[in-house]
């Protein structure tokens, strides 16, 4: 820290703290454009009216500024809304998404998640593109677990 002191930090899962529910099954992946600059194109809004929509309930908001919701999927790109406000997205690169409880406690909170086409022109890290290239279908959409995290600081 900045009076030189060592401060060693923790974060430990909270199990089980969070559920969820498939609300609306994704419908077709988007076609990805390449724009101006020649990279892919972000998501529309109008994109995630098709995502897949997850109902996240929050069983313990207690401690919530040190707490944080992790999104472990793996598809194109997530958004959380609460109270149908986004809260904040994320596109795919092989960590779970990350969200501040403190953003989400005492509102409806809602998860979309838009598909990922194999064709996707987008670039991939070795890893995910090998999870991409293995699964069946013609698109990738997991979501392995959401879970809550909480950090713990102490001076050392």
């Amino acid at each position: 820290d900045d009076n030189g002191q060592i401060v060693e930090e923790t974060w430990t899962t909270i199990e089980p703290t969070v559920t969820y529910t498939l609300k609306q099954q994704a419908g077709p992946a988007r076609q990805i454009k390449m724009g101006a600059a020649k990279v892919a194109e972000q998501p529309s809004d109008a994109d995630f009216d098709s995502a897949a929509i997850y109902t996240v309930t929050l069983k313990d908001t207690t401690d919530a500024a040190h707490k944080l919701l992790y999104i472990d999927y793996a598809a194109d790109c997530a958004r959380v809304y609460a109270d149908g406000i986004l809260v904040q997205d994320n596109f795919w690169n092989g960590k779970p998404m990350a969200v501040r409880m403190s953003d989400l406690v005492g509102k409806q909170v809602e998860l979309r998640i838009l598909p990922l086409r194999h064709d996707a022109p987008i670039y991939l890290q070795k890893d995910q593109r090998e999870l991409l290239d293995k699964e069946p279908g013609d698109v990738l959409l997991r979501l392995n677990a959401i879970n809550v995290v909480k950090r713990t600081t102490k001076r050392l």
